[in-house]
């Protein structure tokens, strides 16, 4: 990763993480499992909320337009239109659902 941003979001204190359970979105029942795709931010007139948060484990956040999952990686595209890459077991999944709900903002990672 290259420059960390701060996106005035301060870590929790440690054993404070909120209590959610992931949501999957439905897998087909036949077929091949379908391709990871890129999840992104509709257009709208709120252009505060118009990226994701991705927070990891080293306490840095990420703003994101569009991200996917593929395997054990995540990809997502920052603001400036750079494509990046981390493992997915680096991303602080709760703190990052958590943060994004806070702004009303739907983050979903399987």
């Amino acid at each position: 990763m290259t420059s960390q941003q701060n996106y005035g979001y301060p870590y929790p204190p440690q054993g404070q993480a909120p209590s959610q359970q992931p949501q999957y979105p439905p897998q087909g029942q036949n077929g091949p499992p379908p391709q990871p795709q890129m999840q992104s931010q509709p257009s709208s007139g709120n252009q505060g909320q118009n990226f994701y948060l991705i927070a990891f484990n080293d306490h840095t956040i990420q703003a994101a337009t569009a991200y996917k999952v593929e395997g054990d990686q995540i990809h997502w595209i920052t603001r400036e239109g750079q494509e990046m890459q981390a493992p997915l077991a680096s991303v602080d999944i709760r703190y990052s659902q958590q943060i994004n709900r806070d702004r009303h903002v739907d983050f979903r990672i399987p």
